[in-house]
C-alpha cells in the first residue's frame, strides 16, 4: 500500500520527496521565527545571520542586512518595537514564504500595524 501526501495542489507518492519537502518547510519556518526571536530580543547578529548580506526590508526602505538590523535594535530600544507571528505559509517547491505579522510599539498612542 502507497502512501499519499498532499502538498499545495499535488498529490506526492514518492517519501523521499515528500521529506525533503516537510524538511526544507521546517528549514523555512525555522530561519522566519528565528529572525522575529533576533527582533523581539534586540539581537543584531541573529538578525543578521538570516539575512543575504545585500537584504532589503522594503517597509521601512533599508538595505543591508546590518542596517536591518541596527535598525531594529534601535526601534526595540527607543519605541518598545515587538513582533509576533500570527501565520506563516511555505511553498517549499518554489522556497517562497508569506508571514502574516503584527507589529506594536510602546508608544501612548500607538496602534498595531499588521502586514
Amino acid at each position: 500500500r502507497k502512501r499519499v501526501l498532499r502538498i499545495g495542489n499535488r498529490v506526492v507518492t514518492d517519501m523521499t520527496e515528500a521529506n525533503a519537502t516537510t524538511d526544507r518547510v521546517a528549514q523555512m519556518e525555522a530561519l522566519i521565527r528565528k529572525y522575529f526571536d533576533g527582533c523581539n530580543e534586540a539581537d543584531a547578529e541573529k538578525m543578521v545571520s538570516c539575512f543575504e548580506p545585500d537584504a532589503v526590508h522594503y517597509f521601512p526602505p533599508w538595505r543591508g542586512a546590518r542596517l536591518i538590523a541596527d535598525k531594529w535594535v534601535a526601534a526595540v530600544a527607543n519605541i518598545g518595537s515587538r513582533r509576533t507571528i500570527d501565520r506563516i505559509v511555505c511553498d517549499a517547491r518554489r522556497f517562497e514564504a508569506a508571514i502574516e505579522w503584527s507589529h506594536f510599539q510602546d508608544e501612548a498612542g500607538q496602534t498595531p500595524e499588521r502586514r
